[in-house]
């Protein structure tokens, strides 16, 4: 309770800086293209893998490009615990020429965990992640290029609230589905202290399971990200566009013994 009290005291500190702090504010309209694959190992162990691409100002410059890969165990019916790890590429809005993107590489953990109400599915889940960003140094000398030269490192905490509800279904199988999520983002120090609200993003999809190992996703999410001193809110309209494949390993490896031959 104690850690939850001080969740609760974070955040409403941070939302009365983020009033009364001089903010500017940025906004884009943004695409982000994105497949997925999921593969289930046995029954309680499975990978979930993506390659995301993110546009600025609908297709008008890069913003971000992400592999992320992560294994997962299924605790019970309810929990769930994993590790995974991400690359992305990060640029900046209007970047300048002789500026590049700068690399990142997390490495995270996470535990979530589901609540059911009838055909209704909530999902929470918390990752920690382990930040390794490249720190770009810029030559005062407009006409040299940038360069990466070292890595800064930091900790971030996540909390998903997930819901997913069938709206059509097909002997007996969820067809056509609503889902969506909110997550909060919670900027860490290297010693796991809270800092402040580094954004959150509230995000609406219409899912249309094409068959049993191809879904296509369209819809919306709206992505607000600050600074560390809350001087600058970064306010991004997503148009997010995916489509994801599932796979059991064992269709993919059959069994080719045959009964009674050895």
């Amino acid at each position: 309770m104690k850690g939850l009290h001080l969740l609760t005291v974070v955040i409403l500190m941070s939302f009365s800086i983020c009033a009364t702090a001089q903010i500017d504010e940025e906004r884009h309209f943004n695409t982000w293209w994105s497949i997925k694959a999921k593969m289930d190992l046995n029954d309680r162990f499975y990978v979930n893998s993506q390659i995301s691409l993110r546009r600025y100002d609908i297709l008008s410059q890069w913003q971000k490009i992400i592999i992320r890969a992560r294994g997962l165990y299924k605790i019970d019916e309810l929990f769930v615990a994993g590790f995974g790890y991400t690359y992305s590429r990060n640029f900046e809005h209007d970047q300048p020429k002789n500026h590049i993107s700068i690399p990142r590489n997390d490495i995270f953990t996470e535990l979530g965990f589901t609540n059911e109400f009838d055909e209704l599915r909530l999902i929470n889940r918390f990752r920690l992640e382990h930040r390794f960003s490249g720190i770009m140094i810029v030559p005062e000398d407009s006409n040299q290029k940038a360069y990466i030269d070292g890595t800064k490192f930091s900790n971030r905490l996540r909390y998903r609230a997930t819901f997913k509800y069938p709206v059509l279904k097909e002997n007996g199988k969820t067809k056509i589905y609503a889902a969506g999520f909110y997550e909060l983002f919670l900027r860490m120090n290297s010693g796991f202290k809270i800092l402040n609200i580094s954004g959150n993003i509230f995000k609406l999809v219409g899912g249309y399971k094409l068959n049993d190992l191809i879904t296509v996703e369209a819809g919306y999410r709206r992505h607000i990200k600050h600074d560390k001193v809350y001087s600058v809110k970064e306010i991004n309209n997503i148009i997010d566009l995916a489509i994801k494949y599932r796979f059991d390993f064992s269709d993919l490896f059959p069994d080719k013994h045959t009964p009674g031959i050895d």
